[in-house]
């Protein structure tokens, strides 16, 4: 017989919660999440990605450029690349609904410190400041391929946003109150898309492996020009 000899008495309390995961959003999935901050960079190249600095699970996490919403002038561009703009700037406007907020109130930005740098150091970023501590449902969608130098990348995008109760944006300014939409996407959620001849067991031995083939690094984006700066947690 073996002596089972604990150092504390179990809470039985926490032992009610749900465990948590390592890793808040280990993959492709809908997420009940808090927006801390949502952010907006400007690339070199002129676009404009959102980024999301969102608690879930209890935990933080920094999604980067989650949406591209392309340059402010498209014309010249491939017919494809407008639709897939023009559906980043809808999946925008819908978290904006869902939040509560108007979307053609967001006029300007504000710069904000955020501990999301290495070792949690704080950053200046660019954010909106009416998504802070708004409560939605996130749909993301992991994707993977490889760079022109073969490492392999990954990709979060986000697809789709619900109210805590799972309606759409759609759904909210139609007055509905049935998840009609999140129910017809149920089937997709969980898909991850594997490009450039990449296979799940691939992606998946990468990330045993501690992504050593490739980093998730981004380029150091240029700032949106703003007024004002606060810092995160101070209103």
């Amino acid at each position: 017989m073996a002596v089972f000899n604990r150092k504390t008495k179990v809470d039985m309390d926490a032992l009610a919660e749900a465990p948590k995961s390592g890793n808040s959003i280990p993959t492709s999935g809908v997420y009940d999440i808090t927006l801390k901050a949502v952010t907006l960079d400007l690339s070199p190249w002129g676009t404009k990605n959102v980024g999301l600095y969102i608690e879930v699970d209890g935990q933080p996490r920094m999604m980067y450029s989650v949406l591209d919403l392309g340059p402010d002038d498209m014309s010249g561009l491939e017919d494809w690349k407008v639709k897939a703009y023009e559906k980043a700037w809808n999946v925008f406007d819908h978290m904006c609904v869902v939040a509560g907020i108007d979307p053609n109130d967001l006029t300007e930005t504000e710069t904000m410190s955020l501990p999301i740098g290495k070792d949690k150091a704080m950053k200046d970023v660019e954010v909106f400041p009416e998504f802070e501590d708004k409560e939605i449902k996130a749909w993301f969608k992991f994707e993977y391929y490889k760079s022109k130098t073969g490492d392999i990348k990954e990709k979060v995008v986000l697809k789709e946003v619900f109210t805590p109760e799972g309606l759409s944006g759609d759904e909210v300014l139609r007055g509905e109150t049935e998840p009609v939409r999140l129910e017809k996407l149920s089937k997709y959620i969980n898909d991850v898309s594997y490009k450039s001849e990449l296979t799940k067991e691939i992606v998946d031995e990468w990330i045993a492996n501690g992504r050593k083939s490739g980093s998730n690094a981004t380029t150091t984006p240029r700032k949106v020009p703003s007024f004002g700066k606060k810092t995160f947690g101070k209103k």
